[in-house]
């Protein structure tokens, strides 16, 4: 179920971004008093968009009821919205793919960070701090990828991509 969900969420996202609705979201992202003298109604695509992450979200709180079984304003903390948004930073804000790489690198963080932590400290000082350093760490990357890398893991993965494609050819051509 939840897969069906994340599977069709994205597929809804993407083709929001490719139309001209995702135009005018970039276009008032960057430029907003440009898109509005370009004639794009820009209250209204504001409020499209806040629709449709409501929803979301909305989708994002019947699910979380359905496997814990209730959903109480405990649950959602401070500590959970800085653990969101490091997601949708540290995996890239313009893609699609690129908060679900974030969403991988958030979650998996506090299980392989006791590890590393433990070769500098006490095992059992890691385990017990292992949330707090993760928060730490997050972040840092959070600024790290703020500075250096805007476009986030994924674009760090397609700027990659683009220069072994690069080289790929080259090396073709050169033959």
């Amino acid at each position: 179920l939840l897969f069906a969900v994340v599977v069709v969420t994205m597929i809804l996202i993407s083709w929001l971004r490719s139309g001209r609705s995702g135009r005018a979201w970039r276009m008032i992202r960057d430029h907003e008093v440009a898109a509005s003298a370009m004639g794009i109604p820009v209250a209204r695509y504001k409020l499209l968009l806040f629709t449709i992450t409501s929803a979301i979200i909305g989708i994002q709180g019947g699910l979380t009821a359905h496997f814990t079984g209730s959903v109480s304003y405990d649950s959602f903390t401070l500590t959970l919205s800085i653990s969101v948004v490091a997601m949708i930073l540290i995996g890239g804000l313009d893609s699609v793919a690129g908060p679900l790489i974030g969403a991988v690198v958030v979650t998996l963080m506090p299980v392989y960070l006791p590890d590393v932590i433990g070769l500098f400290v006490s095992s059992s000082n890691a385990s017990q701090d292992a949330s707090n350093y993760s928060e730490i760490l997050y972040g840092l990357l959070i600024m790290v990828f703020m500075i250096k890398a805007p476009m986030g893991l994924a674009g760090l993965f397609r700027a990659g991509g683009r220069k072994v494609l690069a080289r790929w050819n080259a090396s073709r051509t050169s033959r």
